[in-house]
């Protein structure tokens, strides 16, 4: 069972670690494509507000006179200068060509905050509204990298703008939000499939455990009556103890206590399945004090125990089921009493808080470690001490106290250290 479980153990991991670093991988890519493209349209947007932004100032410049200081026969170049035929059916053709001249003439003064403004605009239509800052430099043929860039044309130096992002980072994130959220939703239900996977195969390796302690306890208690019952009837038929009426007799009594014994037993395993299929109640008046001081005579009988009761319920009579309630009450304190050092001290305290009854059963016993305590009221769980245990029993005993108290309306919770002892808590509704 080591061995398989060892095995897909690994094959989950190796399984959820792949699925992972895909989805991771696939991510980055994602977000490395979305980045670039986000400066590529950043770029495109700054070339085409740098183009209208030069373009505009250089209409104003020729709209302001500034044609004069063009002649077409340039004197000191000693070049002559071919005629070209315009067409005035054509005027883009016109502007286009005269705005090119004008490259020659004497540049505007260049306003980065005006063309900033330009920008942010295009920006906007784009749905792209972060804080930029534009610089302007000598045009290089280094590429810039995490920033958008543009070429200001018809400059003697070419000159580039670039306009750098404060924080792009929400931008990404908003254009990446499906992929992101696709991606770590995989990866959580992945991760969480595992942890599940690997609980319920914990589960299941406990329930084996359990299942073979259960199978090795109950051999052993169902081979100890039967051996005492086989010696009884060998020393009674073999060896002519018949002829001894008193030793047969004790013989006889022995027998019984052992059959009584099992008989309580199959009751017990029967009872729980009768109570959880078909749960039948016959709540009473019963008188509660009375109850519980007949149950600690009787386990007082036994020595090396000491019960204290501490009733301080402002009334005696409760109506409950009392069959019920007395199971519980001996089952509890037989498990203390099994469990305790000796002498066994038990101390049973009843008190009243909110409308309710709250019993606690507290002893000196062996205590239980919290690793444990989870699992004590499973059935045939009992703590681990190896195949067989030193104390008789099915590991049915708390687990039918709390299917018991659940009947009746009640919880049970435990406080246990090892070496402390052990205290359980009983709260019912008092009506």
């Amino acid at each position: 069972m080591n061995k398989h479980f060892k095995l897909v153990l690994l094959t989950a991991l190796l399984t959820g670690t792949g699925i992972t670093a895909f989805q991771l991988i696939w991510l980055y890519k994602t977000w490395t494509i979305t980045e670039n493209n986000f400066y590529t349209t950043a770029s495109s947007l700054l070339q085409k507000s740098v183009d209208e932004y030069h373009n505009r100032e250089i209409r104003i410049m020729l709209d302001g006179g500034m044609h004069s200081s063009f002649n077409p026969f340039d004197s000191a170049a000693m070049h002559p200068i071919h005629e070209i035929l315009l067409s005035m059916s054509n005027p883009d053709a016109v502007e286009e060509m005269v705005v090119n001249m004008a490259g020659n003439a004497p540049k505007p003064p260049f306003n980065l905050e005006e063309l900033k403004t330009r920008y942010q605009r295009e920006l906007r239509l784009h749905k792209i509204d972060m804080p930029v800052i534009l610089t302007r430099d000598t045009f290089v043929t280094t590429p810039v990298q995490h920033m958008a860039s543009a070429i200001l044309n018809g400059h003697k130096n070419k000159t580039r703008i670039t306009a750098s992002f404060s924080n792009p980072t929400p931008y990404l994130i908003q254009q990446n939000a499906w992929p992101i959220g696709i991606s770590f939703s995989l990866i959580l239900f992945t991760t969480g499939s595992l942890i599940y996977m690997l609980r319920v195969i914990r589960r299941q390796q406990q329930l084996d455990s359990m299942k073979n302690d259960f199978i090795s306890n109950m051999t052993h208690e169902l081979r100890t009556p039967v051996t005492i019952l086989r010696s009884t009837h060998e020393a009674i038929d073999t060896f002519g103890y018949i002829n001894n009426p008193e030793r047969t007799l004790r013989y006889l009594h022995a027998n019984r206590q052992v059959l009584d014994q099992m008989d309580k037993n199959i009751d017990r395993i029967l009872q729980i399945a009768k109570y959880e299929n078909a749960p039948v109640i016959t709540p009473t008046q019963i008188n509660l004090l009375q109850l519980l001081t007949a149950i600690t005579q009787q386990f007082l009988m036994e020595d090396h125990v000491a019960i204290t009761l501490h009733y301080e319920l402002p009334v005696e009579e409760v109506h409950m089921d009392g069959n019920m309630l007395e199971i519980i009450v001996a089952s509890l304190i037989d498990n203390a009493v099994k469990y305790s050092n000796k002498p066994a001290t038990i101390n049973i305290q009843v008190t009243a808080e909110n409308n309710s009854m709250i019993l606690e059963v507290t002893d000196n016993g062996i205590g239980i470690a919290s690793a444990n305590l989870p699992y004590i009221f499973d059935r045939f769980y009992r703590v681990p001490t190896g195949n067989v245990h030193n104390v008789k029993g099915f590991g049915i005993g708390l687990n039918y106290v709390q299917t018991l108290t659940r009947l009746l309306g009640g919880t049970i919770t435990v406080k246990s250290k090892p070496g402390a002892g052990s205290s359980f808590r009983l709260q019912f509704p008092l009506r």
